[in-house]
């Protein structure tokens, strides 16, 4: 059986990821890589296999009769061998007789040739002695052959399981949680436990052959503008079962020979332990499309509705800046939330805190978790500071709702900022009207100024009687001042004067009206919804 094929590597991986640090390892050469390598490991066994017993002995039959040596063979009996041995020796002889015959000259020449010969003879013994010794040594290298043989398996089985190692940059783990200089090749955590890990020390040289300088690649892990600047996939080799995955949600600071990374922990298995070897891999996040500051106090889609006199309401896909102008808040897709409280998902509850109260006034938000770029929906009393959920910092005010007397929402419609309510509601009901007063509209919301739409009926006994509504966020103004500042007219006594009107209101959901008191006044109004630029 021929030697095996020594196994070379094909490819320059660390060269790759350093050249092109945004792109996946070379499949194809890796995969090619792979099957030398098996091809290699299983060559090594099967050669020997043929040589070899499990228990590391030789294999018997191994070595052949016509391998020993011919002093061996000729311990055995084997004629070929003997054959050989005697025409060494009479070689040996026929060489001593020249010597006698060319020494007859000289009697102390012959008498030192015969002693040459005996001396022959004695030689001969010795190298069958000589022999046996030889055999046993080649015993022993044997048995040595194959103590060197398990060995050469064991080092293709872990040449095997290296193969099987996830790609990335090689580190060795300290189990220091100080946010200092680990040292060459190694990195650390700021948190013994894996779910607490909020920081990471990286040396800016990795433990691989020669110890690459990853410095520039490794600060330009927080580039990305997402919240989410990419994700970092820790391995332990040998081990792929031990792991801990991390975003990165802030930019990396630059200590020159080394780097503090800020994660957020999003999964991981097992326990790091020192001195352990690991393969580092980081995969960047896509810019997001815009940057939320371009666009100030933007806001589209997010419409709510419901049904009315349930507990349930729905949120359209839509996106917003968040009420700073800082991030994003997308809501990629339709979601739906109840009274009960808030917990994270659509079909769950969106309270902020307490339970949810009757006939009263109540703000949608959209909310986002910076670290992980969770968005979700929450409803609030407060319409500029809702309680948030732990891990929640950007909010957004998307609109606001009432619920009834059972503590249900009251049905209406939303077109763009145009909340319709679907049964309309008297809120002030013949209302005695003479000096400036404010008075409250219960069907809008409170809290924020809306534009409230209502109809207003007028009435008086008495011809020339009008009045005036307008925002409370100006001062009184006196009606028919200028001539015309006025919005209801009496004509003919006892004949109601309708008009559509859309006031401005206070945070309480007040409006102001006055009459010129002449004659006895009533006045109606009925609410038919509101409009809410909800901060755009």
């Amino acid at each position: 059986m021929s030697y095996p094929t020594k196994y070379t590597r094909q490819y320059d991986y660390v060269s790759y990821q350093n050249g092109n640090p945004n792109r996946p390892l070379p499949a194809g050469q890796i995969h090619a890589d792979l099957n030398q390598v098996a091809l290699s490991t299983k060559e090594i066994v099967d050669f020997l296999n043929t040589s070899l017993r499990s228990d590391g002995a030789v294999m018997n039959g191994a070595i052949g009769f016509d391998q020993l040596a011919a002093n061996l063979r000729a311990i055995t009996g084997d004629p070929a061998a003997i054959d050989q041995l005697l025409n060494e020796a009479g070689q040996s002889a026929a060489d001593a007789a020249a010597s006698a015959s060319a020494s007859a000259v000289s009697a102390a020449a012959s008498a030192a040739s015969a002693t040459s010969a005996s001396g022959a003879a004695t030689n001969s013994s010795n190298s069958a002695t000589a022999a046996s010794g030889s055999a046993t040594n080649a015993s022993a290298s044997a048995a040595a052959a194959g103590t060197s043989a398990t060995a050469a398996a064991s080092s293709a089985t872990a040449a095997a399981a290296s193969a099987t190692v996830v790609a990335g940059n090689q580190y060795a783990f300290d189990t220091s949680t100080s946010m200092a200089d680990p040292g060459t090749g190694i990195l650390r955590f700021n948190n013994a436990t894996l779910s607490s890990v909020t920081a990471i020390a990286m040396s800016a040289l990795t433990a691989a052959s020669g110890y690459p300088n990853i410095r520039s690649f490794i600060s330009t892990w927080g580039a990305s503008n997402d919240p989410v600047k990419g994700q970092i996939a820790i391995r332990k080799i040998g081990a792929p079962a031990t792991f801990a995955q991390f975003n990165v949600t802030a930019v990396v600071t630059d200590n020159t020979t080394w780097e503090q990374v800020t994660v957020a922990y999003v999964a991981g298995s097992g326990t790091f332990s020192a001195s352990d070897s690991l393969s580092v891999q980081f995969t960047r996040s896509g810019d997001t499309g815009m940057d939320a500051s371009l666009i100030p106090n933007h806001l589209s889609g997010l419409t709510l509705s419901t049904a009315g006199s349930s507990a349930t309401f729905s949120v359209a896909m839509g996106a917003a800046n968040d009420s700073t102008n800082v991030d994003f808040l997308k809501l990629a897709s339709a979601y739906s939330k109840t009274t009960s409280a808030w917990a994270v998902g659509s079909g769950n509850g969106a309270l902020d805190t307490g339970a949810i109260a009757a006939n009263t006034w109540y703000h949608a938000y959209l909310i986002k978790r910076p670290d992980t770029g969770v968005v979700d929906v929450l409803i609030s009393l407060s319409a500029t500071s809702p309680t948030m959920p732990a891990n929640y910092t950007l909010f957004r005010r998307i609109g606001s709702m009432k619920t009834n007397g059972s503590s249900q929402w009251i049905k209406f419609i939303q077109v763009g900022d145009e909340f319709i309510l679907d049964a309309p509601v008297a809120d002030q009901s013949a209302v005695a009207l003479s000096a400036s007063s404010l008075y409250t509209l219960a069907s809008v919301p409170t809290g924020v100024n809306v534009r409230a739409n209502f109809i207003s009926n007028y009435q008086s006994n008495t011809a020339g009687s009008y009045m005036l509504v307008q925002s409370p966020l100006v001062t009184s103004q006196t009606i028919n001042s200028p001539s015309g500042n006025l919005t209801n007219y009496v004509p003919v006594v006892s004949t109601p004067s309708v008009l559509k009107e859309s006031i401005l209101t206070n945070t309480s959901g007040q409006v102001r009206a006055v009459s010129n008191g002449v004659g006895t006044i009533t006045w109606t109004v009925v609410t038919t919804g509101w409009i809410d630029s909800r901060g755009k």
